[in-house]
């Protein structure tokens, strides 16, 4: 049986996760305000802004050449911190981190 760890590690490396079009669908909702896209040395970035409880808050998607996921960072608009809530790189690293572990921990029973 492959390892949910492994499952992951193949989803981080080979799946967009999130393309650029999944995101259009949301401008449909009634707490988007508005959806752009724009062109930079990655590939996409995509912007949207919206109502989350008690703040408006911008997403900012960027997607690499081939529309894979790289990173979202997400701004408030009242207090106008911003904090990375996924960054592909980091998730890859901290699932291989957590294979080796694991595989480290069984080798160490045996």
């Amino acid at each position: 049986m492959i390892s949910s760890n492994i499952l992951r590690i193949h989803e981080l490396i080979n799946s967009p996760l999130v393309t650029p079009y999944n995101l259009l669908d949301n401008i449909k909702l009634d707490n988007y305000n508005y959806l752009v896209y724009s062109k930079n040395t990655q590939g996409i970035l995509c912007e949207l802004e919206c109502k989350m409880s008690d703040d408006v808050c911008k997403f900012f998607y960027q997607f690499d050449q081939k529309d894979h996921l790289i990173q979202v960072t997400l701004e408030s608009l009242s207090s106008g911190n911003k904090k990375v809530v996924f960054n592909r790189q980091h998730e890859l690293d901290n699932e291989i981190k957590k294979y080796k572990e694991q595989k480290n921990g069984i080798s160490n029973v045996i």
